[in-house]
This record gives C-alpha cells, sequence and structure tokens, in this order.
C-alpha cells in the first residue's frame, strides 16, 4: 500500500491511498489545478484514482472537489449528513427583497388562518392538513439546488484497499 499526503492542514487537506488494484483520493481540499500540480510532483497519476473519498464537507477538505470529479470522470463517496451538508454549501444564497418578505409572510398568516378554521370544524383533520398547508406554502418560495450529478453517496461498502 501507497499512501501520499498531498496537503494536510487548515488550508487544504488530500491525500492518495493506493494498492495494487484500487487508487483512492481521500478529501479534496485544494483547487483542481493544484491538487493535479502536486500529485505531478509525487508522481501519482490522476487517471489511475478509481473515486474520490469526502471525510467531511469542510472547505479545506472540498475545495476542489466538484471540478476534480468533473474532470476526472471519477464517483464521489460521502456519508449522507455530508452530502447534505455539501449541497447546503455549494447551494447559492439568494436575496429577498423586502415586498417578497412581506408576501412570503402574507401566505404563512393565510396558511395559519386556513389550519385555524379546519381545526375549528374538526380538530382532527386540522393538526394533519395545517402540517401539510404550511409546509406547502414555505415551499413555494424555496428552490431546490440539484447535487452534481458526479456525486454520489457511500455505498454500503467500499472497495477494499490493501
Amino acid at each position: 500500500m501507497r499512501m501520499t499526503v498531498l496537503a494536510s492542514g487548515s488550508k487544504g487537506n488530500s491525500t492518495v491511498i493506493a494498492s495494487a488494484e484500487t487508487c483512492v483520493l481521500v478529501d479534496a481540499g485544494l483547487s483542481c489545478r493544484e491538487l493535479l500540480k502536486r500529485m505531478a510532483m509525487a508522481n501519482e497519476d490522476p487517471s489511475a484514482l478509481d473515486a474520490i473519498l469526502i471525510t467531511h464537507e469542510h472547505s479545506d477538505h472540498v475545495a476542489g472537489l466538484s471540478v476534480l470529479a468533473r474532470r476526472l470522470h471519477i464517483p464521489v463517496y460521502f456519508s449522507e449528513p455530508t452530502h447534505r451538508a455539501w449541497v447546503r454549501q455549494m447551494t447559492p444564497r439568494t436575496t429577498m427583497t423586502y415586498a417578497k418578505w412581506l408576501e412570503h409572510m402574507q401566505k404563512e398568516k393565510d396558511a395559519r388562518a386556513a389550519l385555524d378554521a379546519i381545526e375549528t370544524a374538526d380538530p382532527e383533520l386540522g393538526e394533519l392538513s395545517g402540517s401539510i398547508q404550511i409546509a406547502a406554502a414555505i415551499a413555494e418560495d424555496e428552490e431546490e439546488v440539484a447535487p452534481e450529478a458526479a456525486i454520489r453517496r457511500a455505498p454500503a461498502s467500499l472497495p477494499a484497499v490493501e
């Protein structure tokens, strides 16, 4: 087994772990260009990589992930909580005008008023219906950004590295 540390520290983390059959990049905390440069300096062939494994979503572990995975056409593995955090981190922040915020607040107010009316008529139905209506009103104003196609959650077992 061979282990090559490309970067280790608060400014970036990345390590190549290779065996006769498998070569994995653990974390991609530098830019794609810098990772490829450091791999070349360490005589590591980027085309030999089978996958990228991400330990967690901090920027010093994922800075070059998107570009590198697309460029090398290799899968990325991480846990579901890390995937969710990474998607949130990659999702562009949106700003809301005051008028849009007022509209959003009015929708929530209307949804609560509808819930009160339903609860008055039928308390059991009101509980279920209220949750659905409030969630729907909030969801109308939010856009979901799909994660990149090259990124996958970790399977139950990864190939063994010997």
